[in-house]
């Protein structure tokens, strides 16, 4: 999808070991990748930086999409949360 809507995908990942579910994880990177390229604009990119503080690993998928409205943030997690239809771009990929 990023390919189709040349999108550059730039990586700052160092190496790290993480004690977690694996398929979680990896579920869930997929996911916030395919919303950051989703919701990007042609010829943009996106981000994704991992580093280590203390006793923690802190992952960002970071984009240049339309972002998400303050009073809609409280609700992200909540499930089958989405914010009002009037703000998406999400574009068809045929």
């Amino acid at each position: 999808m990023a390919k189709k809507k040349n999108i550059t995908i730039e990586q700052k990942v160092v190496d790290l070991f993480l004690k977690a579910d694996e398929e979680k994880i990896i579920r869930l990177l997929v996911i916030l990748l395919d919303n950051a390229i989703k919701f990007s604009q042609r010829g943009s990119k996106v981000k994704i930086v991992a580093t280590k503080a203390d006793h923690q690993v802190e992952i960002k998928v970071i984009d240049f999409g339309i972002g998400i409205a303050d009073k809609d943030l409280p609700h992200i997690f909540d499930r089958f949360f989405r914010v009002d239809k009037s703000r998406s771009l999400t574009e068809v990929m045929v």
